[in-house]
C-alpha cells in the first residue's frame, strides 16, 4: 500500500506561470524547464498544464525525456537542453526536437543527416559545465556555419549564481555573453531566441536583450505539498528509546504516531528538529528515520487515529509547513526534494486546492 503521495495544485502552478510572465518585458516569452519528470511530479501532466497556461516552450535534458512529451501529445517546441552521448538521432525529426548545440561532433552528426535542423547553441561563459567555452566562441562559430542544414535559431547560457543579487559573476557571464551576441547581430545574423535567466536571474539579473526565460524551480512555488498517513499508534513510557540507536529518549509518557514514509520515499536522514502537521497540529518528528517508517511524538493526550493525513509540507487546518520551511530543516533545495520523493511516491494533481504561503 502506498501511504505517501505529492499533492499538486494546477491553479497554483497556473498562477505561477502568470505572475512570472507580468514580470517580463514585452516580446520575452517562457520555457518550462520539466526535466527529470518535470523535478519528480510528473513530466507529462505538469506539461499539459503548462502548456493549457500558455507556456511557449518546454525544456529537457534528454531525447527520452522528449520523445515522451511529443508522445503524450505536447505540442509546443522542445528543447532538449544537452547533447546525447550516442543512440538514434531520428527522433530530432520524427519528434520535432530542437537540438543544443556545443561541439563539433554532435553537429556534425547532425548534419549528416540531411534534413534542416532549427538548433540552439550553448556557450559557458562561466559556469564550466555544458556549452562552447566563451573564449573559443570564434573558432566554433566558423566552423558550425560550414554545416548549411543546421539553422542556428537560438544562443543560450546559464548563470551559475543567479539567486544571488548583484553578483559579480553573473555580471560577468552577462557581460561575455552579451558581446557575443552584439557581434552576430552587427554581423547581420538573426537570432529569434537569445536567453540566459534562470528562474534566479528573472529577479536578479538583467534581461535586456534576451527573448526567451528559462523556468523551472519557480513554476512550482506555492503548487507542491507532501503527505502521507500514520499507521500505528503506540503508547510509550517514560524513559524509553525511539527507533534505530536509540537517539531519541521520551522525556515523559507519550503516544508515538508510526507514519508510513521513510527514506526509501526520499525523507532526508538528516533531518534537525523537524515537524509535521496532523489535523491541524504541529508534532515533532523523533527517533532516527527508517527505510519505510519515521514516528512524531504525538504527547500524552492528543486526538490522532489510525489513517490520519500527515503534512510534511502543506496546510492542516490553520497551521503550514512551507517547502522553503522543510528545505531549511533538510538543508535540501526544493528540487532535490521533489526529485528524491518524486521517484516512489505517487502525485495527485489537484484542479483546486489551496496554495500556500
Amino acid at each position: 500500500m502506498e501511504y505517501t503521495w505529492i499533492e499538486v495544485s494546477a491553479d497554483q502552478i497556473a498562477k505561477n506561470v502568470a505572475r512570472i510572465r507580468g514580470k517580463l518585458p514585452l516580446g520575452v516569452s517562457i520555457l518550462a524547464v520539466v526535466k527529470a519528470n518535470a523535478y519528480g511530479l510528473g513530466a507529462v501532466a505538469v506539461a499539459q498544464i503548462l502548456e493549457t497556461a500558455g507556456i511557449d516552450w518546454f525544456g529537457v535534458a534528454s531525447t527520452a525525456e522528449g520523445i515522451e512529451l511529443r508522445e503524450a501529445g505536447i505540442k509546443r517546441p522542445i528543447l532538449v537542453q544537452s547533447e546525447p552521448v550516442d543512440g538514434d538521432l531520428m527522433p530530432w525529426i520524427s519528434h520535432r526536437l530542437t537540438p543544443t548545440v556545443y561541439s563539433i561532433p554532435f553537429a556534425r552528426s547532425l548534419a549528416a543527416l540531411h534534413h534542416p535542423l532549427s538548433v540552439h547553441i550553448k556557450v559557458d561563459t562561466g559556469m564550466n559545465r555544458l556549452g562552447v567555452r566563451w573564449d573559443e566562441w570564434t573558432m566554433f562559430w566558423a566552423e558550425i556555419q560550414t554545416f548549411t542544414s543546421l539553422h542556428v535559431k537560438g544562443i543560450y547560457t546559464h548563470y551559475a549564481n543567479s539567486d544571488m543579487p548583484a553578483d559579480p559573476v553573473s555580471a560577468l557571464q552577462r557581460s561575455r555573453f552579451s558581446k557575443i551576441v552584439e557581434n552576430l547581430m552587427s554581423d547581420g545574423y538573426e537570432l529569434p531566441w537569445v536567453h540566459a535567466a534562470n528562474s534566479g536571474g528573472v529577479d536578479h539579473v538583467s534581461l535586456a536583450g534576451q527573448t526567451l526565460v528559462r523556468v523551472g524551480k519557480s513554476l512550482y512555488i506555492d503548487a507542491v505539498s507532501i503527505k502521507s498517513r500514520v499507521v500505528l499508534i503506540k503508547a510509550i513510557k517514560a524513559g524509553e528509546p525511539i527507533s534505530y540507536s536509540g537517539r531519541f529518549i521520551t522525556p515523559r509518557d507519550t503516544h508515538v504516531a508510526v507514519i508510513g514514509t521513510g527514506y526509501s520515499d526520499g525523507l532526508p536522514t538528516q533531518l534537525a528538529h523537524p515537524a509535521v502537521l496532523i489535523n491541524g497540529t504541529r508534532f515533532p518528528v523523533v527517533g532516527t528515520v527508517c527505510m519505510d517508517m519515521v514516528m512524531a511524538d504525538l504527547g500524552p493526550n492528543a486526538d490522532v487515529q489510525v489513517g490520519d493525513e500527515v503534512v510534511f509540507v502543506g496546510r492542516s487546518g490553520d497551521q503550514q509547513i512551507t517547502m522553503d520551511d522543510w528545505c531549511r530543516v533538510t538543508q535540501k533545495n526544493p528540487r532535490e526534494v521533489t526529485c528524491n520523493m518524486g521517484a516512489r511516491c505517487r502525485s495527485v494533481f489537484l484542479a483546486d486546492c489551496p496554495a500556500q504561503g
